[in-house]
């Protein structure tokens, strides 16, 4: 195991290298804004754990180069570029704060009584929804969602 954490660790700072980094920053700007993926693609890319951990400083560089130039932030999460930050942090769950919730009694109780009627209004199932409902903490008896952006899809 103190190996696989090593690795863990040596890809974290490796990213957090490339997060940083200004070329690859350049790079992926100019990528972004002359040719960019298609959003079907960019999900396919971020929907799975592992190439999302291994591609994430471009997805944050695809960010920054959408995000830095609005003159609002009204102005850039109503637009269609707010859809890649979206599916680029999909899979990251802050599962402490998730677990230390459901050390609650009356919270795990509520999640899971199955008669909840949920609205999420997003793009797809939220990140934390989704991994409640994959590890079978959570059941609802009706899932509504709505995405104002996909007119601009």
């Amino acid at each position: 195991m103190q190996v696989v954490q090593r690795l863990k660790d040596g890809l974290h700072e490796f990213n957090r290298f490339l997060v940083h980094n200004e070329t690859l920053g350049s790079l992926v700007r100019f990528q972004h804004r002359h040719m960019p993926l298609p959003i079907p693609l960019f999900d396919l890319l971020f929907r799975n754990k592992v190439t999302a951990t291994l591609l994430f400083p471009y997805g944050k560089h695809v960010f920054d180069a959408s995000y830095k130039i609005r003159t609002s932030n009204d102005e850039y999460w109503t637009s269609r570029e707010c859809l890649y930050c979206h599916l680029y942090r999909q899979r990251f769950v802050r599962w402490d704060i998730v677990e230390g919730l459901l050390e609650e009694p009356e919270i795990r109780a509520f999640l899971s009584r199955g008669d909840l009627a949920f609205l999420e209004p997003g793009f797809g199932t939220g990140r934390v929804t989704r991994a409640l409902m994959e590890r079978g903490l959570m059941r609802w008896r009706s899932y509504y969602a709505t995405e104002p952006n996909a007119q601009r899809l």
